[in-house]
């Protein structure tokens, strides 16, 4: 419910993940793609909050997704569940990085994203938190918009064989894509909340 997703906001606001100097602006879903519906959004803010492309759009007190473009008063979003999307992730207290994006083709759906290209070591389990990476120079690909630690979801299942051949795992991601109501995007001052 919209009740649950603000008080899930408000205890991502309060704790060690939310980015130092940023500023939350929360804002409404007012459209939905028809045929996409868990890959974009539109929200009813925009630059004149503070708003920018590339910012990061919170919701259930995790990633969501990334501002695509904006006007004044509104902005699209693209939901991590969209087939262009690509975020640098990394297992929680572990240092195995990787890209959280859909699956093969993004066929995948709203709930079943990969953490692709891993080529660390390392144990991952299931139930095991990915988060943003943050900005990491090696490897390259893994470089992030986004500040480090925002949660992104869980290992959900963990082949041996499909990590050997393709270095990755799958997870679930804490938003619910298909519920979203309320949001928030993460500005650098100068907006409304």
């Amino acid at each position: 419910s919209e009740n649950q997703q603000l008080r899930a906001l408000t205890k991502f606001n309060k704790s060690p993940a939310f980015p130092a100097g940023d500023r939350p602006v929360v804002a409404r879903v007012i459209v939905r793609s028809p045929t996409d519906w868990f890959a974009r959004v539109e929200i009813d803010e925009g630059s004149s909050s503070g708003i920018r492309v590339d910012q990061p759009v919170i919701a259930d007190g995790a990633l969501a997704g990334k501002v695509t473009s904006v006007s004044g008063h509104a902005a699209q979003v693209t939901l991590l569940t969209d087939s262009s999307s690509g975020v640098g992730g990394m297992v929680a207290g572990k240092s195995v990085l990787g890209i959280v994006q859909t699956g093969s083709g993004g066929e995948a759906g709203a709930d079943d994203l990969q953490l692709s290209y891993i080529s660390q070591r390392g144990a991952i389990n299931v139930g095991n938190m990915v988060v943003t990476s943050g900005t990491v120079s090696l490897p390259s690909q893994v470089n992030s918009l986004f500040p480090p630690g925002i949660p992104i979801g869980q290992i959900s299942k963990v082949d041996p064989e499909e990590r050997q051949l393709y270095g990755r795992v799958h997870l679930m991601p804490f938003v619910d894509m298909r519920g979203l109501q309320i949001v928030e995007v993460l500005t650098k001052g100068g907006g409304r909340s």
